[in-house]
């Protein structure tokens, strides 16, 4: 990865401009998670179960803390499943059923991140991006995301960001890839 980080910033006129373009795009990123997780989640918790959602957190607070570590929501599932069994009194039928489909079908990272990655890709290789096709990238990201397998590393990472970028048009985005793909194990 070094090797072709360090190819790719010789063949750029200005590596402080994409320095800064990438630190944006992180910032971004990082910000859309966080809403996610604080505000939307939150607010759609306290709507079905009128209940606070900080406590749901603190009660699976070791499978939120083995995720950030394992970056894996395989690895989580069965800290997840003891979790939602003796913290949230949760019955063992619906865990055995409802938390392993969530862990492989409602793959909300991935489905967030490459749209962000293929419309930063788009924008530094001054690929026009509409509506309608920020619209499909968003559905294509989706459905894709369902097939992703729920460990980091598995070799699907490139592939899968040249497939949603290759949705835009993008012809070539193995040179500003290198460089998301540096940070990818902390996305």
């Amino acid at each position: 990865m070094f090797c072709w980080m360090f190819a790719e910033s010789l063949k750029m006129a200005s590596l402080s401009e994409m320095a800064v373009k990438l630190a944006y795009f992180y910032l971004i990123v990082v910000g859309a998670f966080m809403f996610w997780l604080f505000v939307f989640y939150p607010v759609v918790y306290i709507i079905i179960t009128r209940e606070n959602p900080f406590k749901l957190y603190k009660n699976i607070l070791s499978a939120i803390v083995i995720a950030f570590g394992s970056c894996s929501s395989a690895i989580t599932l069965p800290e997840t499943m003891r979790c939602m069994r003796k913290n949230c009194q949760l019955s063992n039928r619906i865990c055995q059923t409802v938390l392993p489909l969530g862990m492989t079908l409602h793959m909300n990272g991935p489905a967030m991140y490459f749209p962000m990655t293929a419309i930063l890709v788009a924008y530094i290789n001054q690929t026009p991006v509409g509506f309608y096709s920020v619209i499909v990238l968003c559905l294509f990201a989706v459905i894709m995301s369902m097939g992703v397998p729920p460990v980091i590393g598995t070799g699907t990472t490139m592939l899968n960001h040249m497939a949603v970028a290759s949705v835009l048009g993008v012809d070539n985005p193995q040179d500003i890839l290198a460089y998301v793909l540096a940070f990818e194990w902390m996305m």
